[in-house]
């Protein structure tokens, strides 16, 4: 794995486990607050959302863990490559643990998806399999908002929030800005740019 794929993947996991660090229970936070809308879809009881809170806690502390191991491992390379000469073995050791970490989380959050899944009947994993058939299309959705074929979910709506922010309520802007898209601050209609604009 190069560094840069790394770093992208290590930043963004660090973004999600830090959020869910908020939500570990203490002496001046409560246990965490299980999504209504989910519990209601697959009709959890009160003892499965027990269950799940306490598992999805034990998870994110490993995660913590391994985030914070990773960090150190990443300023350490930053370390031994700013010396001269380079350390073959020393840089070599460091992006090995790196990768035996990233191996670890994957592993681990796997174990923890087959643990949640035990407690549940089978009308329960039939839709929580629906849940993941429609996670499928997500990148089919997206493209079909951004060809104004769909309308764009909206933030704050009870759906999920766009990928993208919307800059105008209700305009979804798909992909990097492009200048081809755009003439003096204004948008360039689909039509005009199909017709080689």
């Amino acid at each position: 794995m190069k560094p840069k794929e790394f770093a992208r993947w290590f930043f963004a996991l660090l973004t999600v486990v830090l959020a869910w660090a908020q939500v570990i229970p203490g002496p001046d936070r409560p246990l965490p607050v299980f999504p209504p809308e989910l519990r209601a879809y697959l009709e959890l009881t009160a003892e499965q959302v027990e269950s799940f809170n306490a598992i999805n806690i034990e998870y994110n502390q490993r995660a913590i863990r391994r985030l914070t191991r990773a960090n150190q491992v990443q300023e350490e390379l930053r370390e031994w490559t700013a010396k001269s000469p380079l350390d073959p073995m020393a840089l070599g050791a460091r992006y090995l643990e790196l990768e035996a970490l990233r191996r670890d989380a994957l592993d681990d959050q796997a174990k923890t998806r087959d643990k949640l899944r035990v407690p549940l009947n089978s009308q329960q994993r039939t839709r929580l399999a629906r849940l993941e058939e429609a996670s499928k299309l997500q990148a089919v959705v997206r493209q079909a908002e951004c060809e104004n074929l769909l309308a764009p979910l909206l933030a704050g709506a009870d759906a999920a929030a766009p990928s993208t922010p919307l800059p105008i309520p209700g305009v979804a802007f798909c992909g990097p800005a492009r200048p081809d898209l755009i003439e003096t601050g204004t948008i360039i209609p689909q039509q005009a740019r199909s017709r080689g604009r």
